[in-house]
């Protein structure tokens, strides 16, 4: 098992890694991909680009706490959540970990900042957390399997 230290925030990224090198190292920048695309999507308000990134029995937990699966459901969560609580909010997520768990399977683990979340009469705060995310190789394309983004 190959166990992968990095620094991931909004686009840069450094690996310092144990173990040898091969397709891990391809498993770790495909993961770090999708988590940039899932925040660049998230900056963005788009929920559809967001929801496309998981398997269609996908699993999300939202910041605010609510928990849906599938696809259609994420997409349905995050549409609302965009056009409230969490519109015109920035997501930076820290990746502390990508650990390889079988060949087509992988765990990021991390930490997140949601800054400009409006409380009330234009109050704004910003929500800090933990992030894990579950991603699985399907049919030559990785997909989210599940996401859990954790508030402190």
């Amino acid at each position: 098992m190959t166990l992968v230290t990095l620094a991931f925030v909004t686009g840069d990224c450094q690996i310092a890694r144990a173990g040898q090198p091969g397709e891990d190292s391809v498993k770790e920048k495909t993961v770090l991909d999708m988590i940039g695309r899932f925040d660049a999507a998230w900056n963005r308000g788009d929920a559809e680009a967001v929801t496309a990134l998981f398997s269609s029995d996908g699993e999300f937990v939202s910041p605010s706490g609510a928990v849906t699966s599938t696809q259609p459901e994420i997409k349905k969560l995050l549409t609302g959540e965009f056009q409230e609580t969490f519109q015109g909010t920035t997501l930076t997520t820290s990746v502390d970990t990508v650990r390889s768990v079988k060949e087509n399977v992988a765990l990021a683990k991390g930490t997140y900042k949601l800054s400009g979340v409006d409380l009330f009469l234009g109050l704004e705060t910003s929500a800090k957390g933990s992030f894990i995310f579950r991603v699985r190789k399907l049919a030559r394309r990785w997909m989210i399997e599940s996401a859990y983004i954790l508030r402190s």
